[in-house]
């Protein structure tokens, strides 16, 4: 069994928005404008960690629990664009005439800013083993728990915004199908240090360099660590008051050093040094006068080109196409729901080195329970 297990092909990038931390933005935080999601930069160092899901994107609804006390409303013009949102910096907020206003004023807002976060995701997998025939379905339980620091936003010239910050974050995953709840369980940790660069029309760059550790859940084993640094842009559309269209493309390249293959090839992309590029696009729609029910249907594609060892020359492509919904309880709790559909394929080295796994189908729907404290 085991053997067979390690030539099962992966998921090996998702563009699934799990969204694992997420708050809400309190429109006192901003003067007079109204309130719109936003991927929130509490987090950025996290554009995407782990599960059997794949790469995952972790997006914070919303700004601090606690956020600066309120200045007076402060109107951008045209001469002075607004700092541009990624999965790192807020997104605009948008006021009744139309007009953009700052995230956050930096009257008042302190030095630092920490954050701590929590959470736990249900789902069940049609093809947990990720096989082009014959597929296994089996549950999935996952806890996560982060941390955060950054350093309040500070502007460079009159059109540039910088926010560096430094993130942990560490992940548990069980399974419930029970021929493969050893061989699959995991413990991965990351941490990372970034920078996101906020620019003129709602345009950002994000800069980052991370360290990423799995062991085996059962023996404690390592699997693999990796030293990656990464590169990101995003682009934000706003359409109304509750809604906007992000748009963003991150590319990674992972040093790894691989002890332990992790029995479903391309989950971790962990065997020698690899290129990872992924493009999303997730449309946010909120409901409700006080915007605490969110839509979010996205859309990705994903490529890993391996640059060593064996695996030197394979490319494997992934497509994904999702829906989550989201309902926040308390300004520190909220609620999500979610269903994937994800497609993979790879070029004729996979094939040869992948076998059952060098394609899939696979659908993934779930639940998450998840909460985030600002200080």
């Amino acid at each position: 069994m085991t053997s067979s297990l390690l030539h099962i092909r992966p998921l090996i990038l998702s563009s699934l928005f799990a969204l694992a931390n997420l708050v809400f933005v309190s429109s006192e935080s901003f003067g007079q404008a109204v309130a719109v999601p936003a991927a929130e930069p509490s987090r950025p160092g996290f554009r995407g960690f782990h599960s059997n899901l794949g790469l995952q994107e972790i997006v914070e609804v919303g700004v601090p629990l606690r956020a600066a006390p309120p200045a007076s409303p402060v109107r951008l013009t045209p001469s002075l664009p607004p700092p541009a949102a990624t999965g790192n910096v807020p997104p605009p907020r948008v006021s009744p005439d139309g007009a953009p206003s700052l995230p956050l004023s930096s009257t008042g807002e302190p030095l630092l800013n920490a954050s701590l976060s929590a959470g736990t995701r249900m789902y069940y997998t049609n093809n947990v083993l990720r096989t082009k025939s014959d597929p296994m379905g089996s549950g999935v339980y996952e806890f996560n728990a982060g941390a955060g620091l950054g350093i309040r936003p500070t502007r460079i010239g009159d059109y540039i915004t910088l926010i560096p910050r430094i993130d942990y974050m560490t992940q548990w995953a069980h399974y419930g199908e029970k021929r493969v709840k050893d061989l699959l369980g995991y413990h991965f940790s990351m941490i990372k240090g970034s920078a996101a660069i906020g620019l003129p029309d709602d345009w950002s760059l994000g800069l980052g360099l991370e360290y990423d550790y799995l062991s085996s859940l059962s023996s404690g084993n390592k699997m693999f660590d990796a030293v990656a640094p990464t590169f990101s842009i995003q682009k934000v559309v706003p359409f109304t008051e509750k809604s906007f269209l992000m748009i963003d493309s991150m590319i990674k390249y992972a040093n790894t050093t691989r002890v332990i293959g992790f029995p479903i090839p391309g989950v971790f992309a962990d065997d020698g040094d690899n290129l990872q590029t992924a493009l999303n696009a997730t449309y946010i729609h909120s409901f409700g006068p006080d915007g605490k029910l969110l839509l979010m249907p996205s859309l990705g594609f994903a490529r890993t080109a391996y640059q060593k060892n064996e695996q030197q020359g394979r490319v494997d492509y992934l497509f994904t196409l999702g829906a989550s919904g989201i309902y926040q309880f308390r300004e520190w709790l909220g609620v999500q729901t979610f269903i994937n559909y994800s497609k993979m394929s790879t070029n004729e080295k996979g094939e040869t080195l992948l076998f059952q796994s060098s394609k899939f189908r696979a659908w993934d729907i779930g639940a998450a329970l998840t909460g985030n404290y600002r200080f």
